[in-house]
C-alpha cells in the first residue's frame, strides 16, 4: 500500500523538521517546532496505530471511526501540493483547522481546497495574527479562538448542503 498514501510533507519525527512546505528553510520557527513536537506528532502517530488497528476489520465505535475519519483529513492537509510554497503561518492555520475539527464534515476530497481557502482566510481576516506566527510568537487563547473563527466563517461554502461543521463547544479553547 505505500502508493496508496503518499507521506506527507513534513517529517513529523525528524529532529530537524524539514519541510518544503516551508519555502525551502531548513529551520521552522520555534512556534511551528513546538505544535509538531507537542500535538501534531502524538496526534498523528496515534491516528496511525487507530488505521493500522481499523485494517483488521474489526468493528469500531463512532468515536474511534470519527478519530480516523479527521486524522485522514489531516494526512490531507500535511500532504503538499507540487510547486505549491505555503508560508508558516499558513501551515499553522491549515493545521489548526484540521486538528479543531474545521473539516470533518467535508468531503476528504475537497479537504487540501478547504485548507488552502481557509489558511487564506487566516491571513486575511487576521493579519497581525499571522505576521506574529511568521515571527515565532506562540498564539494564544484569544488569536487561536480569532483565527478558528475566520476559517470556520470562510469554510461554509465547502460544507455539503452548506450545513456548518459539527464543531463542539469548547474546542479551540486549549493552547497550541
Amino acid at each position: 500500500r505505500i502508493g496508496k498514501n503518499p507521506s506527507p510533507a513534513r517529517q513529523l519525527g525528524s529532529q530537524s523538521h524539514t519541510s518544503a512546505a516551508s519555502r525551502g528553510c531548513s529551520q521552522d520557527n520555534e512556534f511551528t517546532r513546538k505544535v509538531l513536537n507537542q500535538t501534531l506528532r502524538l496526534y498523528y502517530a496515534q491516528f496511525e496505530e487507530l488505521e493500522t488497528f481499523a485494517r483488521f476489520g474489526t468493528q469500531i465505535d463512532a468515536e474511534t471511526r470519527q478519530r480516523l475519519d479527521r486524522g485522514l483529513r489531516v494526512r490531507e492537509i500535511l500532504k503538499q501540493r507540487e510547486h505549491h510554497l505555503l508560508e508558516v503561518a499558513d501551515q499553522i492555520a491549515a493545521l489548526l483547522a484540521a486538528t479543531e475539527g474545521l473539516f470533518d464534515a467535508i468531503p476528504a476530497d475537497r479537504v487540501s481546497d478547504a485548507g488552502l481557502h481557509a489558511a487564506r482566510a487566516a491571513r486575511r481576516t487576521c493579519p497581525e495574527i499571522c505576521d506574529a506566527i511568521e515571527g515565532g510568537a506562540p498564539l494564544d487563547p484569544a488569536q487561536r479562538a480569532a483565527l478558528i473563527t475566520a476559517m470556520q466563517a470562510a469554510l461554509t461554502g465547502f460544507y455539503p448542503d452548506d450545513s456548518h461543521s459539527p464543531r463542539r463547544e469548547g474546542v479551540g479553547d486549549a493552547d497550541a
